[in-house]
């Protein structure tokens, strides 16, 4: 073989091969830098989350932070209006009107009560006598023993026009005392003793008066 042939075959072979290496540092070149920037983008995107989760966690502790200084601040005291009363003005005209009040006052409270009615002088106590019986004056013969007996004798008389069943004592309604001595003079006279009927004479309705019917005659 000629030596020229030998050295042209050699460089053929050397630049084939200096080609066919380049084609693999190149590929390794462009996936070293793919591989970069993926780590500075997933840098970038790491770095962003945790700015965002620190920011949402400083955001209550600043709330509560701004409630606190709030309740903190003291509430300023309200202030208190006071209103003056007006100033009370008096004329002349009022002021004789209350000197003239003041006076009459004085003379109604000074004023001697009026001295109280005397009491009405108790009425007396008086026994009438009534002959309701067909025995002639037996209501003067009993009025006149009554009177030796200390009874003060009233009116003395007949009853005609109503009959009774038996010796009656008649006494005022409401009047305890009378009452009382009505009751002791009937059992006195064997009889009974009643209120006052409209029947009976006139005179005889004292306050005080009892009136004795006689139907039968007495002991006395």
């Amino acid at each position: 073989m000629n030596p020229e042939n030998q050295s042209e075959s050699a460089e053929s072979t050397s630049t084939a091969a200096g080609a066919g290496s380049g084609l693999p540092l190149r590929g390794l070149a462009m996936v070293l830098i793919a591989v970069a920037v993926l780590l500075v983008m997933w840098g970038l995107y790491a770095a962003t989350q945790n700015t965002d989760s620190d920011g949402d966690q400083a955001a209550p502790a600043t709330t509560t932070e701004v409630v606190e200084t709030r309740a903190e601040q003291p509430t300023a005291p309200a202030e208190e209006t006071t209103e003056e009363a007006p100033e009370e003005t008096t004329t002349e005209e009022e002021a004789d009107a209350t000197d003239a009040t003041d006076a009459t006052e004085e003379e109604t409270t000074e004023a001697p009560a009026p001295a109280p009615a005397p009491a009405p002088a108790d009425e007396p106590s008086r026994l009438n006598v009534i002959n309701n019986s067909t025995v002639p004056n037996l209501a003067a013969d009993v009025a006149d023993r009554m009177r030796a007996d200390g009874y003060e004798v009233g009116e003395v008389g007949n009853l005609a026009d109503h009959i009774l069943p038996e010796n009656t004592v008649f006494f005022q309604p409401g009047n305890a005392e009378a009452e009382q001595r009505a009751r002791e003079l009937a059992e006195r006279v064997g009889g009974v003793a009643r209120e006052y009927e409209s029947f009976l004479p006139e005179n005889t309705d004292g306050r005080n008066d009892l009136t004795l019917v006689l139907v039968n005659q007495v002991a006395l």
